[in-house]
């Protein structure tokens, strides 16, 4: 007998479920600053990848060189900084998106977004 690709019909509303649970996840993970140091420019995100792709897009240079260029850590650039105390250890961990991840995956074995709906969103 021939496989049926049957839709599944709760496909759509789960698909919807999962795209507003990681939109509010990048919400509350991403809470460091960037601003951009070059002169004349006032970029500002709170994205480390859009901060890379800004970097290289608008100023043609690699993040390791403006980071060295502005006397700053590539795995830091963050202007300003904020940490939560994580839930399953209580270490104090930046919160955006690359520690975040680090961190759950170093230490617990989980993701970032797994942490979030298992001790932040409910």
């Amino acid at each position: 007998e021939p496989f049926i690709d049957a839709p599944c019909p709760n496909r759509d509303e789960s698909y919807l479920v999962e795209s507003k649970n990681l939109l509010t996840y990048k919400d509350w993970v991403d809470k460091c600053n960037i601003t951009c140091k070059t002169e004349n420019c006032d970029y500002k995100t709170r994205d480390v990848i859009d901060f890379k792709l800004h970097i290289i897009s608008e100023h043609g240079e690699i993040v390791e060189d403006y980071c060295d260029n502005n006397g700053l850590e590539p795995a830091d650039p963050w202007s300003e900084s904020k940490s939560i105390a994580c839930k399953l250890c209580e270490s104090k961990v930046t919160n955006n998106y690359p520690d975040l991840e680090n961190h759950m995956k170093k230490y617990h074995q989980i993701s970032g977004f797994t942490y979030y709906m298992e001790n932040i969103q409910n």
